[in-house]
């Protein structure tokens, strides 16, 4: 497999965050889950911010009734660890929501919440959603490559061409059933109405405590459910994408991670994977590579 994260890459609009492509992509066995809700989450700004996301998702809804809010994991970093012509990878989890993304990412003072986040904590995510997102180059095994078209109700990039993807779900894993309540309703927790929007919280990483008590770690078992969240939800985006069965697609490579300039600096994994099936009803979304 060819290195194609960090080639052809627009610098002004994604940076390449961590490029495993080199050696083929990482596989599921290969990467460890670390899961906190409460360091790796985001830190909270004061009342007004706060409702003002919950003023914009309503905005959002008011306009495209088909928009629904719900939990996603937070990206929070990745790391690696060097073997013998292999890679282990270790990403680090919190939790957020597709609000969050539309009421910080989106929003008119992003570049301002990013810039106050690198002032207090040293970190310009410190007070953004950071949902991750998921997308896999599709490579068909008679050379062509799948993309497709984008709902036309979709919060973002609304009917562009795109390589099929999503996200991977909290709520498919039980043990962060707890969790979720607050995230699927959005979190307004409350704050002193502070300058410039910021939380009173000092510590990077602290939560507060009426958080505490729905802040765990994972387990092992549940970082191993969240590690297979991670690569099996892209197989099944694929597979309900592009209506292939299942048993046709190969299997799915971690190729590394971006972060993208046009959303505030979101950051996406991008998958590799390859499709056997060629038996297409017509040649929409199907390109030669």
């Amino acid at each position: 497999m060819a290195a194609i994260v960090g080639s052809s890459i627009d610098t002004d609009v994604m940076e390449v965050l961590a490029d495993y492509s080199t050696i083929g992509g990482v596989l599921e066995k290969d990467v460890s889950i670390k899961f906190d809700a409460s360091i790796f989450s985001r830190h909270k700004l004061n009342k007004d911010r706060e409702a003002a996301i919950e003023d914009e998702w309503a905005k959002k809804l008011e306009s495209n009734p088909k928009l629904f809010n719900g939990s996603k994991f937070r990206f929070a970093g990745a790391s690696e660890a060097k073997g013998s012509g292999t890679k282990s990878v270790e990403v680090q989890f919190g939790l957020s929501c597709y609000k969050e993304f539309v009421g910080l990412h989106l929003a008119e003072d992003a570049s301002d919440l990013m810039q106050q986040g690198q002032t207090l904590y040293g970190d310009p995510m410190a007070f953004m959603g950071c949902p991750l997102g998921i997308g896999s180059v599709l490579s068909t095994s008679d050379e062509r490559l799948i993309f497709i078209e984008r709902s036309a109700h979709t919060g973002e990039a609304a009917g562009l061409i795109d390589t099929p993807g999503g996200h991977p779900e909290p709520a498919r894993i039980p043990a962060l059933a707890p969790l979720l309540a607050g995230y699927d309703d959005a979190i307004a927790l409350e704050g002193a109405p502070l300058a410039a929007g910021v939380s009173s919280d000092p510590t990077p990483g602290a939560s507060k405590d009426t958080e505490a008590s729905t802040s765990p770690t994972a387990s092992e078992e549940t970082a191993g459910l969240i590690a297979h969240e991670l690569f099996e939800s892209m197989a099944e985006e694929c597979v309900a994408e592009i209506g292939i069965p299942r048993e046709t697609l190969g299997e799915v490579r971690l190729l590394g991670f971006t972060k993208n300039y046009t959303t505030a600096c979101r950051v996406g994994a991008a998958f590799a994977s390859e499709c056997r099936h060629t038996q297409w009803p017509s040649a929409n979304g199907v390109a030669r590579g």
